[in-house]
């Protein structure tokens, strides 16, 4: 390895070298900004790979700066980073699993997905190469990208990790700023500036009362641009709101493309493609297409057809306003829905004038069907247009528009549909879809009858549909002249502006095709599909085509020739290269009507049994050839459910969930909501079908475990502080307890310790899990009876015991259900079963330190003294008494405290608001402890009361005005 440096940009202050890295520690030349490098060549085999691991999380806690690992790692962290593909080995989850202990980020590959090639005929390729950082490097250089160099004499591919342009040092920066800016300012001050005296303290007093609701509104800022919608506001997660977003934005970057064959790297080239690329695609090359006669229909009767042209009523338009999630990307205009949700009673004249004028005359502004394009890639290192998913948002009236009429639309659409249909229809399931699909799969094998499954990939699906084709098909099922008007307006006034790298290029119209976000574009997309369906069915009629035989009703054989899904559509067929020939004639049948084309490059052929003529099949439909397991509709069928590698996909996704540079970022409470609202429901669509493994349930448990618990390398810090401490430190004379030596603090201990220069290991040791000193005692220990105050044992004192009432249940209503912020509930809980670390539980875990409460500096900090038997406690809790009119007796413990609690306020017209106060004030207890110890700040009982403001100022706002009214 080979680590080079210009020394008039950086300065090397350490070095480290290990078996497996070459580890640097720099500093800015004209900065004060320290961090470290660790270059990494990795091991070939399984078990040195381990010692890699090892060696790097070494480095990180010696060092710990902003850190950035890069080069061979000899190991792939999954499956599809490989063509060969294949299960997740151990290797690769231990890779990831040090990725996330210590919090890395991995970052996108742009340019292409593979760095190392085996240079044979059908080479070998995977990802071998990477970069890796932490968090704080990340910050300290967001606009990193790491991009793919193309390859030279070396088997692996060059990697760059791009940082972006250095304007020199902050201070550097600052003073050409300020001398720009200094003849502006004197300006400023002497026309518009005055005494700021008078004003500061108003200005203080207003700026204390709005700094909280600026921080929320920051915060609601930050989660939109993330795009996170499982996590609420509330919380305080900031932080990790802008990380996500610099995520994003980093993955969505394109910084690269093939432009006609040539990759550039201009930014106006790349535009210029990708706008020419949409031009083409949204634009009718067909005048003229084929009709549909030959072909019968469902029709809508009288009464559907009519109810679909009824008046838009307030109701309907508000249902289809709430319906819509509030901070979904809006489109150029700007709003969300949340707008339209919050100011329904200000906007709703406007906005149903508009809707009564399209009712009447079927128009409305083009302006409103204004959409942007997000371009997002569908895998990484992508440089191909086509491999990009173009994403539409549309402006936020147009989709209430769309709305209402979707709403209607779904009423009638499951008359027009056949049985083979289960997309977007209600009261059918996608499940059952795979049900059947396995049911067909198993009965052939178990017939040793040869048998042809092809899944069919409709290319650009929704962008390809032909206008004159849809209106026909909907006159043809019976919908009126008006809802047809209706119809073509909403979908040939769509304009286009392509989003690259954050900046519209381009604004064009189209001639066909369906936007995606639109709501009626998927409601019409399968009634587009029912085309296919009769088609089918003339093929099935006339016996071109012939499906698996399943077992039906009352045990009368059923024949399954085809099930039909957006983009997953299966064909059942034997394996015979006539019914092949039929089947791609009714396809080139389906695409001259429709303008649908069915791309046979990416479709699968996949033989079932034993089909010796597969290769003259496939060439036939032109397709590639594939096996079993395949993946349909994010199910994989025909797999074994009991192996292991059946399940990686779902622990994959998890893993990636569950990265663990999030748990730098969100609190305790915003983990759990994480795990609830995301993480449980991935393994849920496998469970629907599929008993899981004991030991991929107990993987996925511990991976859920690791991320609410675990910290960011705290195995190797505690393991640092437990083993190597007592081995390094001096007691007497080096700083390790204060900001002073022991000898200095305490002058005649020291005078008549013993051996002056003794590590601490030699005075300390371990008993029952507490640190104590190996001192020697004048009398023999002796057991001591804990319930009495002479230590003796009593019969009285033992028979209270036994005495004592039945434990109370645990109230997790009371905790969970009062609407308090999740970290606040995290907490109270935690608290409930006494795990919260104060001074005496650190003790119990082998942590030498004094137990002593800082609140009322006396010894013994407990959680139930923490919270309730402090002096600072007891005043907090006698003032919120006071509020409330009512004289209470303090109960023991967090348990009881709740439980008793609901008991007296349940009947209460304010108990949603009085069934948190318990909450808040033990979390202002904890802050207000955390706040002495760890930044020697001190603040009232009075402050107390009011600082619960800070992290919820309308639910506290609510509190107070309550209490004059209980």
């Amino acid at each position: 390895m080979l680590l080079m440096w210009d020394k008039r940009v950086v300065e090397q202050l350490d070095v480290a070298k290990g078996e497996f890295t070459l580890s640097c520690k720099f500093k800015y030349v004209e900065a004060e900004l320290e961090w470290m490098y660790s270059g990494v060549y990795g091991p070939n085999r399984d078990s040195d790979k381990r010692l890699l691991w090892e060696e790097l999380a070494g480095i990180k806690s010696w060092w710990s700066l902003p850190w950035c690992i890069g080069g061979d790692f000899n190991v792939v962290r999954f499956p599809n980073e490989r063509r060969a593909g294949g299960g997740i080995s151990s290797a690769m989850w231990e890779f990831s699993d040090f990725i996330l202990d210590q919090g890395l980020l991995d970052l996108p590959l742009v340019g292409g997905r593979f760095t190392w090639s085996s240079n044979k005929k059908n080479p070998s390729i995977s990802r071998l190469d990477r970069f890796l950082v932490s968090p704080k490097w990340d910050t300290q250089f967001s606009t990193a990208v790491q991009s793919l160099l193309p390859q030279t004499l070396s088997d692996h591919s060059p990697i760059l990790l791009d940082c972006g342009h250095n304007w020199g040092s902050s201070s550097h920066i600052l003073s050409q700023k300020l001398m720009a800016l200094k003849a502006d300012l004197k300006q400023w001050n002497k026309e518009v500036f005055g005494d700021v005296g008078v004003q500061e303290r108003t200005y203080h007093e207003d700026c204390c009362g709005e700094l909280h609701k600026v921080m929320d509104l920051d915060e609601i800022s930050w989660r939109q641009k993330s795009r996170v919608l499982w996590l609420k506001k509330g919380d305080r997660n900031t932080k990790f709101f802008h990380r996500m977003a610099n995520s994003h934005r980093r993955n969505n970057f394109i910084g690269c493309l093939n432009v006609e064959g040539t990759l550039t790297l201009d930014p106006k080239e790349v535009e210029e493609g990708i706008v020419q690329y949409y031009r083409q695609l949204y634009c009718e090359t067909i005048p003229w297409c084929p009709t549909l006669t030959g072909l019968s229909f469902q029709t809508l009767v009288s009464k559907e057809a009519n109810s679909l042209v009824l008046s838009f009523g307030e109701d309907k338009v508000l249902e289809a306003v709430q319906c819509m999630f509030g901070d979904k990307a809006p489109g150029p205009n700007g709003f969300t829905m949340a707008f339209y949700q919050a100011c329904w009673g200000v906007v709703k004249t406007d906005v149903m004038r508009v809707m009564h004028h399209f009712h009447q005359y079927g128009t409305f502004a083009r302006s409103l069907n204004a959409t942007f394009v997000v371009l997002i890639p569908k895998k990484a290192g992508t440089t191909e247009v086509k491999d990009f998913r173009p994403i539409t948002l549309v402006g936020s009236m147009y989709k209430i528009i769309s709305k209402v009429l979707a709403n209607q639309l779904k009423g009638v659409l499951g008359g027009l549909l056949s049985q083979s249909q289960n997309a977007f229809i209600q009261g059918r399931q996608i499940l059952d879809l795979v049900l059947i699909a396995s049911e067909c799969v198993d009965s052939r094998l178990r017939d040793e009858t040869p048998g042809i499954l092809c899944k069919l990939d409709l290319e650009k699906a929704y962008d390809h549909i032909n206008w004159d084709f849809l209106l026909a098909l909907l006159h043809k099922c019976g919908f009126l002249e008006t809802w047809r008007k209706w119809i073509h307006f909403c979908i040939s006034t769509v304009s286009f502006s392509i989003m690259i790298n954050g900046s519209s290029c381009g604004f064009f119209e189209s001639s066909r095709g369906l936007c995606q976000r639109d709501s009626l574009s998927p409601l019409l997309f399968v009634v587009v599909m029912e085309v296919l369906n009769k088609l089918l069915v003339k093929a099935k009629e006339g016996h071109f085509l012939r499906g698996f035989a399943v077992q039906g009703r009352n045990n009368n054989p059923l024949m399954i020739s085809y099930l039909l899904f957006p983009n997953d559509t299966l064909i059942f067929c034997d394996a015979d290269i006539d019914q092949i020939g039929y089947l791609k004639c009714t396809l080139f049948c389906f695409e001259a009507v429709s303008g649908l084309r069915v791309n046979l490059s990416k479709s699968e052929m996949v033989p079932i049994g034993n089909v010796p003529n597969i290769q003259e099949l496939a060439a036939m439909l032109d397709c590639r050839i594939s096996a079993l397991p395949m993946n349909y509709l994010g199910l994989p069928l025909g797999a074994r459910y009991k192996s292991k590698a059946f399940w990686d996909s779902v622990l994959e996704k998890m893993g990636r969930k569950l990265a663990g540079w999030k748990k730098i970022y969100l609190s305790k409470g915003a983990r759990l909501t994480l795990i609830k609202s995301t993480v449980s429901s991935l393994p849920i669509y496998f469970l629907s079908l599929f008993p899981i493994p004991a030991s991929v349930n107990r993987r996925i448990e511990k991976m859920q475990c690791e991320f609410l618990w675990g910290g960011i390398g705290e195995a190797s810090k505690f393991l640092m502080g437990v083993g190597a401490w007592g081995l390094l430190m001096v007691l007497m004379l080096d700083i390790w307890c204060g900001e002073v030596t022991l000898s200095r603090a305490f002058p005649l201990f020291f005078r008549i310790a013993q051996s002056r220069e003794a590590q601490d290991a030699n005075y300390l040791c371990w008993q029952n899990g507490v640190p104590q000193w190996d001192v020697h005692q004048s009398q023999k220990d002796r057991v001591c009876w804990g319930p009495s105050r002479n230590g003796c044992f009593e019969v009285k004192s033992y028979y209270h015991i036994l005495s004592l009432n039945t434990p109370l249940g645990f109230p997790w209503k009371s905790i969970w259900k009062v609407g308090a912020p999740p970290r606040v509930a995290f907490f109270v809980w935690i608290a409930a079963h006494g795990k919260i670390l104060t001074m005496d539980n650190l003790r119990k875990r082998h942590i030498c330190i004094v137990n002593w409460c800082c609140m009322c500096k006396h010894s013994g900090e407990s959680p139930n003294h923490l919270l309730f038997y402090c002096e600072i406690a007891q005043s907090l809790w006698s003032m919120v008494f006071c509020l409330i009119g009512v004289v209470w007796v303090m109960p023991r413990s967090v348990v009881e405290v709740m439980v008793s609690w609901m008991g007296s306020f349940r009947k209460s017209s304010h108990a949603d608001v009085w069934g948190a106060v318990p909450l808040c004030v033990m979390w202002v207890l904890w802050r207000e402890r955390n706040l002495r110890v760890f930044e020697g700040q001190e603040r009232t009982v009075l402050d107390l009361l009011h600082c619960s403001s800070s992290y919820s100022p309308s639910y506290f706002e609510e509190f107070l005005d309550s209490c004059t009214l209980l």
